[in-house]
């Protein structure tokens, strides 16, 4: 099987689903809980293509030299 961490993604949704409904509740009760007890999140992909091996070592020993102190607006906290 090639996508096994999909295959155990469905299983676990599916157990969570039959866990709401014997519940009574819903997927989306379930998400609302999430919601309440750790916020809601809003990520989105940048993507930059480079060919060059010894550019993007370059790009990323800048980085690691001069980390952001924010990112898109939001502080940077830590950097492991």
């Amino acid at each position: 099987v090639r996508d096994k961490d999909g295959i155990a993604t469905a299983v676990a949704f599916a157990r969570l689903a039959a866990k709401q409904k014997d519940a009574g509740k819903t997927l989306q009760d379930a998400l609302a809980e999430l919601a309440r007890r750790f916020g809601l999140y809003q990520t989105a992909p940048l993507t930059f293509r480079v060919d060059s091996l010894p550019e993007i070592a370059r790009a990323m020993e800048r980085l690691r030299e001069n980390p952001p102190a924010a990112l898109a607006g939001a502080a940077v906290n830590k950097i492991e």
